[in-house]
C-alpha cells in the first residue's frame, strides 16, 4: 500500500493529513535494517522523484529522521540511501536551474531538492573533515562513492558559472533571452532571473573565503594522499596501477575526484587565496627536503611499513596539488629557486640511497618511490615555466631517472619519466644542442624499459616517445643515438605482433630517423625497412592499419635515395595493388612515391603494374597523379608519350575534356583540365603525328576541332598566379600549339591528315599570336625553370625529405626540355616553315585576321 501510495496509485484521495501520516511512516520505516532489503521502497523513491513534490518531501524526512540518530544503524542506513540516490539528485539540481520561474509548485519541489542535498553534503563533509584514511578505506560508516559524489557535486556548482556572482553584472537577462515574450512569459523571465539571483547569492554564503579554504584542505589533506590500498596496488603491480591511475575519472575515483574540486576552487575568484595557502606548503624547502630523505632511508633499509611514512604522503598530496595549480601558479614562484633550492637536492637524496640487492618480497616491508615519482611527474606540470639555463639541468636528471638501476616497484617512476620528458621533447622551447650528448642514454633507457612493460599502454607510450625525440632531433640526433634506435627496431617489429598499434610507431621511428641521418646512411635502413613495408603494404589483410605510416615511410626513403635499390624495385608492384584496391584512399601519397622513383633515374615504373595503374586513371585524380606522369613526361617524352597513349590515359583525359566542352553532367574545375591537357601538349611536342593519329580518329572521344578550341579557350587558366609551375606550363601549350602548325617536317598527323591542321591553326591564328606573345614576353622578364615544390592541392603534403626532394625537382625542372628550349627560335622556325607551306596568299590573309599591333610585338620579340 506505501510503495502503491508513493507512486500516486493509491484508491483514495490523499488529503494533507495523510500525506503527513505517509511522511511519518516512511521516515519510521528507515530505522530498521530491513529497510536497505526492501526491493521497492528506494527504487520507488528515486522514480517518482523527479516529478513528485510528494515523493520529495518523504525523502527529505527519511534523511532528515536518519541523520539525527546516533546509532551505527541508522548512519549505514543513511549512508547506503545517500550513495544511491546522491547522482540523481544532483543532476536534478544542476538541470533543472534554468526551470526557477516555472511557477510555486516547482519552487516547493525544487526547495525540497536542496533541503535534502544539504542534508547530504552536510553530514559528508563532516565527514570528510574527521574521516580521514577511513574516507577511501570503506572503513567506518562513511562510503567512498557517496564522498566522490559530493567532491563532484560541489566542483560542478563552483564551476558554473551561472551560480558565479560575476554572471550578473551588466545584462544579466541574456540567460533567459529565449523565453515567450508575452506578458505572462515577461513575468516568468522576471521571476527566473529573481530565483537566480537568490541561488548564486545562496552559493556566496556558503563558498566563503573559509569554506573554499577548508574544502582546499579537504581535497589536499583527505583526497588526495596514498592510501594502504593504492600502496598494496603499486607494490604488487607497478604498471597495472601506472595504467589505473590514468584512466581513473572523477565519477569513480576519489584521489580524482579531490583533485577537481581542488582544481575548480583554484581557478575560481578565490585563487589568489588558495595560492597563498598552497605556497605556505611550497615555501618550506627544508620540510621537502626532510621528507626525500625519509624515502631515501626506507628505500635503502627496506623497513618501513607499507602504509608508508604520514611526512612523505603528506609532501606527495602537497605535490600533486601543486602540479595541479601549476598554471596559476606560474607567476607567483620562482620555479628556478624552488627547484635548485628543494626539488633538485630532494630528488638527488632518492637517487642516491642505494637499492638492497636483494629486495624483501614481503609487501609489508617494502618501500615505494612515492616522492620520487611525484617529482619526477611534478617537473612536467612545470615545462612552461622552465628557463633556458635550468633545461639542461631537468634533462639531465630525467635522463638519470629513466636509467637508474632500481627494483620492480621503479616502472611507475620510469613511466612517468618518460611522460615528463615526452611533454618536454613537444614543448616549443626544447633545447635540442642541450640534450645532444643525452639522446643516446635516453634512447637506450627507453629501450630497456620497452623490454620490462607488459601493459599496452606502456609500450605505446615509450614508443611514442622515442618518435618525438627523433623528429625533434633531426639531423642533431648523432650517429650513437640513431644507431641505438634503429639496431633493436627489426626485434621491436617481430615481438610486436598482431599489436598493431607498436608497429605504427615502429614506422613513424624509422620515418623520423631518416630525416635525421644523411643520404648515405639512409641506405643503411633498407635492410631494416623493406621486410617492414612488405608486411604493411597488403591491401586487405590484418595489416592494413599499417599503410599509411608505411607509405609515408616509403616515401621519405624515396626521396632521399641516391641511388636505386633492388629491395625497393620488388616492392614497386605494390603501389598499384594499394592504389586500386584501396578506394584511391592513398592515391596522392602513392603518386609522390611514383615521382620520386622517376627522379632516381630508372625505368622500372614501364612494367605491367604501372601500365595497368595508369590504365586505371580518373581524371578527377588529377592533383596527385600527375606529380608521377608529370615527371615521367620531362624525364622520358618520347617513350613516355607512347607509353601513356597505350595505356589508354590520353584517351581518358580526352574523354573528360569532351564532356566539358559538351557541356557534361559532371564537370571538371579548369585547374585540372589545365594539369590533363598539358601532359597531351608534351606529347604533341615530341609525337605529334603519333598522337594525333592515335586520339583524332573519325570515331574517337575527341575531335581536333574540340580539342583546339581547349586549348584556345583554357590558355587563360594556365595559372598566372602559379609562379614557374604556370610559367612551365605556358611554355608547354605554347610549344604544343607551334608544333601543330605545317612544315617541312610533312603534314601534320602525316599521311591522310592534309589539310586538317593546318586550316583549323591558320583560322584561330590570332589567338595563337596573342599566346605567344604572352609567354614570350613573360619569358624575357625572368628565367624559367629555378625549380619550386607544386602540388595544385590545398590538402597536407608529407614533409619528411622535403628538402631532398626540393634538390632533385630543381634538377628534374632545370633538365627539362621544355625550359632548356630556345621558344623564341623554335616558335619562329613553325610560323616561317608554315609561311612557306601555305603559299603567301593563304599566309597573308591569316597574318591580316589579326591585330596589326599584336603581329607587331611578336616580330619585335621573335628578332
Amino acid at each position: 500500500m506505501l510503495v502503491s501510495t508513493l507512486r500516486g496509485e493509491q484508491p483514495f484521495q490523499l488529503t494533507m493529513p495523510l500525506r503527513k501520516g505517509v511522511e511519518v511512516l516512511v521516515a519510521k520505516i528507515g530505522r530498521f535494517d530491513s529497510m536497505m532489503e526492501n526491493p521497492s521502497l528506494i527504487p520507488t523513491l528515486l522514480h517518482s522523484l523527479p516529478t513528485s513534490t510528494f515523493t520529495a518531501s518523504c525523502f527529505n524526512k527519511l534523511l532528515k529522521e536518519l541523520s539525527t540518530q546516533r546509532l551505527l544503524l541508522h548512519k549505514k542506513n543513511f549512508s547506503a540511501i545517500s550513495n544511491l540516490t546522491f547522482p540523481t539528485l544532483a543532476q536534478l539540481f544542476v538541470s533543472s536551474s534554468s526551470r526557477l520561474g516555472e511557477g510555486d509548485d516547482f519552487l516547493e519541489w525544487y526547495n525540497l531538492i536542496c533541503k535534502i542535498l544539504q542534508k547530504l553534503i552536510g553530514n559528508t563533509m563532516q565527514s570528510l573533515v574527521a574521516g580521514g584514511e577511513n574516507i577511501k578505506e570503506g572503513e567506518g560508516w562513511i562510503l567512498e562513492k557517496l564522498v566522490i559524489n559530493c567532491c563532484g557535486f560541489l566542483a560542478r556548482v563552483k564551476g558554473e558559472r551561472a551560480y558565479d556572482p560575476s554572471s550578473l553584472t551588466g545584462n544579466s537577462s541574456n540567460s533567459f533571452s529565449h523565453k515567450t515574450i508575452t506578458s505572462k512569459g515577461d513575468t516568468n523571465t522576471k521571476a527566473a532571473e529573481n530565483n537566480l539571483q537568490i541561488a548564486v547569492a545562496a552559493c556566496g554564503r556558503f563558498y566563503t573565503e573559509e569554506v573554499c579554504e577548508i574544502l582546499a584542505k579537504i581535497a589536499i589533506c583527505a583526497m588526495m594522499p596514498l592510501t594502504r590500498r593504492d600502496l598494496e596496488e603499486w607494490q604488487n603491480d607497478p604498471e597495472q596501477y601506472m595504467v589505473s591511475v590514468e584512466q581513473a575519472t572523477i565519477s569513480t575515483d576519489a584521489h580524482a575526484a579531490g583533485q577537481q574540486l581542488f582544481l575548480t576552487l583554484q581557478e575560481s575568484s578565490h585563487r589568489p587565496l588558495l595560492s597563498k595557502f598552497l605556497l605556505s606548503f611550497l615555501n618550506d624547502y627544508n620540510s621537502q627536503i626532510s621528507s626525500a630523505s625519509l624515502e631515501a632511508n626506507s628505500m635503502a633499509a627496506m623497513s618501513v611499513q607499507l602504509v608508508g611514512d604520514l611526512k612523505v604522503l603528506q609532501w606527495d598530496a602537497i605535490f600533486t596539488a601543486a602540479g595541479i595549480a601549476a598554471s596559476s601558479l606560474e607567476d607567483q614562484i620562482d620555479f628556478t629557486d624552488w627547484f635548485c633550492k628543494a626539488l633538485a637536492p630532494a630528488l638527488t637524496t632518492i637517487m642516491q640511497s642505494p637499492s638492497p640487492p636483494n629486495p624483501n618480497p614481503n609487501p609489508n616491508n617494502t618501500a615505494l618511490p612515492v616522492l620520487r615519482h611525484r617529482i619526477v611527474w611534478l617537473l612536467g606540470c612545470y615545462v612552461n615555466s622552465l628557463s633556458d639555463a635550468l633545461r639542461p639541468q631537468i634533462y639531465s636528471a630525467l635522463v638519470s631517472v629513466l636509467n637508474h638501476d632500481s627494483v620492480k616497484s621503479d616502472a611507475m617512476v620510469k613511466l612517468t619519466c618518460v611522460k615528463t620528458l615526452n611533454g618536454l621533447f613537444e614543448d616549443w622551447d626544447f633545447d635540442i644542442p642541450a640534450f645532444h650528448l643525452l639522446s643516446a642514454p635516453t634512447i637506450r633507457g627507453l629501450y630497456a624499459l620497452l623490454d620490462r612493460v607488459e601493459e599496452l599502454e606502456s609500450s605505446t607510450l615509450i614508443l611514442q616517445t622515442a618518435s618525438v625525440l627523433i623528429a625533434r632531433m633531426g639531423m642533431s640526433l648523432g650517429v650513437e643515438a640513431a644507431n641505438a634506435v634503429v639496431l633493436p627496431l627489426l626485434q621491436i617489429w617481430e615481438m610486436a605482433g598482431d599489436k598493431n598499434v607498436l608497429r605504427k610507431h615502429v614506422l613513424s621511428i624509422l620515418t623520423n630517423v631518416s630525416a635525421a641521418v644523411t643520404p648515405e646512411e639512409v641506405a643503411l635502413l633498407y635492410p631494416v625497412v623493406q621486410p617492414m613495408l612488405d608486411l604493411a603494404t597488403n591491401p586487405g589483410d590484418a595489416h592494413v592499419y599499417l599503410t599509411d605510416d608505411a607509405l609515408r615511410l616509403w616515401l621519405a626513403l624515396m626521396r632521399v635515395a641516391r641511388e636505386y635499390d633492388e629491395g625497393f624495385h620488388l616492392l614497386f608492384p605494390k603501389i598499384s595493388n594499394i592504389v586500386i584496391n584501396m578506394d584511391w584512399e592513398h592515391l596522392k601519397v602513392c603518386m609522390l612515391i611514383l615521382e620520386s622513383y622517376i627522379f632516381v633515374g630508372k625505368q622500372t615504373f614501364w612494367n605491367q603494374m604501372f601500365l595497368s595503374l595508369v590504365g586505371n586513371v580518373k581524371a578527377k585524380a588529377a592533383t596527385y597523379i600527375m606529380l608521377p606522369i608529370d615527371a615521367l613526361m620531362r624525364r622520358f617524352p618520347l617513350e613516355g608519350s607512347q607509353m601513356l597513349l597505350e595505356g589508354g590515359v590520353y584517351n581518358s583525359i580526352l574523354k573528360c575534356c569532351v564532356d566539358v566542352i559538351r557541356d557534361a553532367k559532371e564537370r571538371e574545375p579548369d585547374i585540372i583540365l589545365v594539369q590533363w591537357i598539358s601532359i597531351v601538349g608534351r606529347g604533341l611536342i615530341v609525337n605529334r603525328d603519333t598522337i594525333i593519329q592515335g586520339l583524332f580518329k573519325p570515331q574517337g572521344v575527341c575531335s581536333p576541332t574540340e580539342f583546339l578550341n581547349l586549348m584556345l579557350e583554357k590558355f587563360d587558366s594556365t595559372g598566372y598566379g602559379w609562379g614557374k609551375t604556370g610559367q612551365i606550363r605556358r611554355r608547354v601549350w605554347v610549344c604544343a600549339l607551334a608544333s601543330l602548325l605545317p612544315g617541312a617536317d610533312g603534314p601534320v598527323g602525316g599521311p591522310g591528315w592534309e589539310g586538317v591542321w593546318d586550316t583549323l591553326m591558320l583560322k584561330n591564328l590570332d589567338q595563337f599570336v596573342n599566346m605567344c606573345v604572352d609567354v614570350l614576353t613573360e619569358d624575357a622578364a625572368g628565367s624559367v625553370g629555378e625549380g619550386e615544390q607544386f602540388y595544385d592541392s590545398e590538402e597536407d603534403t608529407p614533409i619528411s625529405g622535403a628538402e631532398e626532394y626540393e634538390k632533385k625537382l630543381r634538377t628534374e625542372i632545370q633538365s627539362d626540355s621544355v625550359v632548356a628550349v630556345n621558344l623564341k627560335t623554335f616558335v619562329k622556325a613553325r610560323i616561317d616553315g608554315c609561311a612557306i607551306v601555305v603559299g603567301p596568299a593563304r599566309w597573308r590573309e591569316a597574318i591580316e585576321s589579326c591585330e596589326p599591333v599584336v603581329v607587331q610585338q611578336l616580330m619585335k620579340l621573335l628578332n
